[in-house]
């Protein structure tokens, strides 16, 4: 089977655990292995030593790693392990050394250092304990910083974690070269504590974000540096091998700035691509980028802002339009119902004169009677001998024939004024109601219904007069 060798000394390979093939590391110095925590979320579904290998092959092709010769040698005081039971050979060599050899711990700035002379002591029967208690401050021997607390882990994360802190520890060492290396173990280290669910937390015990922070104590680091590191490692994840090449090459400044969330994608990428090599650079695009966005976003807000105005004018025009057009109507229907009106008083008018010219007529002829009923009356009657009463007689007959014949011609003048008053006050009825129907429907309920009730009133009052008239 073949086995790769990354940049930083870690060596991949398909081993055996329990009799079950898994994807494991080491150091390149010692000879125990752990499960990759690198290379379990690229496993997927293959459980076979072929598909394994096949996701290892694939790996190394894709980050540029080198193949090298399957050998478990140890080297230096790399091969001490973190102690446990020493009767269990399986668990001594699957327990991952908790320092580097003595010339990398001792170069180490800033980091606790272990003696030159260190070597590897089989631990006594009184001070045996188990693997997951041991701490990188007791690893080291300084007490300077919180130990951790391994309690409660299981062996595989215990060891992920030792794994975590040399690779951290050796970034520390390399300065700005080493930042990755830094990096890489951070991300290690919150993965194998908090990628698991809430569930997974409770049932193994001392895992989560605040136990992550207390392994960030244990090796000296703060947490807002271990989140800046943990960006970092996440642009590298996202990058091709191509652009972690040019990533690998810039300063830390520059890699912090593109690895925060809030980092703007095009500048993130051209500063992948090699476009972008310097903080001072990224700072300028970034002032420049936020001032084109800002007058952006103040163009589509006032753009925003002239549409809803549009918007809400167009409304008002809508409406006014709408209230336009309603009074347009009503006023035509004023027009019509008014020109009406107007031409029924014409007719009653002429209806009037007609009767005042009839009335005056009848009038005239009752005068015309009356003058010549007077002319009789004043001519003398010549008669050499006549009977007196014989005169009156005939005097009174002739008055009560011009009276009778008056008071025809009366009644049939005043049957025509009756007639032309009828026709008159249809006429009038008529006009009345035509003017008072448009109005009813536009009146509510209880108005309609009072209007007709004085309506109906008026008219019933007139029909009792008009019975009394028989």
């Amino acid at each position: 089977m073949r086995q790769y060798k990354n940049q930083y000394g870690t060596i991949f390979a398909v081993r055996q655990k329990a009799g079950v093939p898994r994807l494991m590391c080491r150091v390149e110095e010692g000879r125990s292995w752990v499960i990759s925590g690198v290379l379990a979320p690229r496993t997927g579904d293959a459980k076979t030593e072929q598909e394994l290998q096949a996701v290892l092959d694939r790996t190394a092709e894709e980050l540029g790693w080198t193949e090298c010769k399957d050998t478990d040698a140890p080297t230096g005081a790399a091969a001490a392990t973190t102690g446990g039971n020493a009767a269990s050979a399986e668990s001594t060599a699957e327990t991952l050394t908790t320092s580097e050899s003595g010339e990398d711990a001792n170069n180490s700035p800033g980091l606790p250092s272990a003696p030159a002379d260190a070597s590897p002591q089989p631990p006594k029967a009184a001070d045996a304990v188990p693997a997951t208690r041991t701490t990188a401050s007791s690893a080291s021997g300084n007490g300077s910083l919180p130990a951790f607390d391994y309690s409660g882990l299981d062996d595989q994360t215990v060891q992920d974690l030792h794994l975590a802190e040399r690779e951290y520890m050796s970034g520390r060492k390399l300065a700005e070269v080493g930042l990755r290396r830094m990096a890489d173990g951070v991300a290690m280290a919150h993965d194998a504590l908090c990628s698991c669910d809430k569930l997974s937390q409770l049932k193994h015990g001392n895992r989560g974000e605040a136990s992550f922070g207390r392994w960030c104590d244990s090796v000296g680091l703060t947490r807002k540096a271990a989140e800046r590191l943990l960006q970092v490692s996440r642009l590298f994840d996202s990058s091709t091998p191509r652009e972690e090449q040019v990533l690998e090459d810039l300063g830390p400044s520059l890699l912090y700035a593109a690895a925060k969330p809030s980092a703007p994608t095009e500048l993130v990428q051209a500063v992948k691509d090699g476009d972008i090599t310097t903080h001072k650079q990224y700072r300028e695009l970034e002032a420049k980028l936020k001032a084109e966005r800002s007058a952006r976003e103040k163009a589509e807000r006032l753009a925003a802002d002239t549409q809803r105005e549009q918007n809400a004018l167009r409304e008002r025009i809508n409406v006014w339009s709408r209230e336009l057009q309603q009074a347009s109507k009503l006023r035509n229907d004023a027009e019509n119902r008014a020109r009406m009106a107007e031409k029924e008083r014409d007719e009653a008018f002429k209806e009037r004169d007609g009767a005042k010219s009839a009335f005056q007529a009848a009038k005239m002829r009752g005068d015309k009677l009356k003058a010549e009923n007077d002319s009789l009356r004043a001519c003398p009657i010549e008669a050499a001998v006549v009977d007196e009463d014989e005169i009156n007689r005939r005097a009174e007959a002739r008055l009560q024939e011009a009276l009778a014949a008056k008071q025809a011609e009366q009644r049939e003048v005043s049957a025509r004024n009756a007639e032309d008053a009828i026709l008159l006050f249809g006429r009038q009825i008529n006009t009345s109601w035509q003017m008072v129907r448009p109005f009813l429907s536009e009146m509510d309920e209880d108005g309609r219904l009072d209007a007709i009730n004085r309506i109906n009133k008026e008219w019933a009052q007139t029909q009792e007069e008009v019975m009394q008239c028989l």
